[in-house]
């Protein structure tokens, strides 16, 4: 990441708890900026680790995440595909909310055709540190890699 030329750290950086092949999701969760480790936690839910998915209702769910930017055209590609949009989507809790960490192109597709539910896998507060990629040991991202040309041209997405 040191060759970014819009990232200049001023010590070096440790990324930990995410592969080169990790699939992971960015954001605001409760007034952090965390990332989560998508593809450890799918492997996870998919064992079993977090129970059995849950259904949910889609218009609170979009509600409190249209806000999310996404990619227009993947979300109607995935409106053609019932077997992506049967894939369970996955939130993780924290101080109480449920926060999406998987699956926001799936439920705007849920949204825009109507749909009144989708599944979705709920790792529990308990648990979630699990997931959480870490930034020199600390879960919050540095605010020098939170600029979208950064955070971008770094391959953390």
């Amino acid at each position: 990441m040191t060759g970014n030329p819009l990232f200049r750290p001023s010590r070096d950086l440790v990324i930990s708890g995410v592969g080169p092949d990790d699939e992971t999701f960015s954001g605001e969760f409760g007034g952090r900026y965390l990332t989560y480790n998508v593809s450890k936690a799918r492997r996870d839910c998919l064992a079993g680790k977090h129970g059995a998915p849950f259904a949910f209702d889609v218009v609170p769910a979009y509600e409190g995440n249209k806000r999310v930017e996404v990619d227009g055209d993947k979300v109607q590609r995935y409106m053609r595909r019932p077997d992506i949009l049967d894939t369970p989507l996955i939130m993780v809790i924290e101080h109480g909310a449920a926060w999406m960490i998987d699956g926001h192109h799936r439920l705007r597709a849920h949204y825009r055709l109507g749909l009144a539910l989708f599944v979705g896998y709920v790792i529990e507060e308990a648990d979630r540190d699990q997931y959480l990629v870490l930034f020199n040991g600390k879960a919050e991202m540095p605010e020098a890699l939170r600029h979208p040309d950064i955070f971008g041209k770094a391959g953390l997405s």
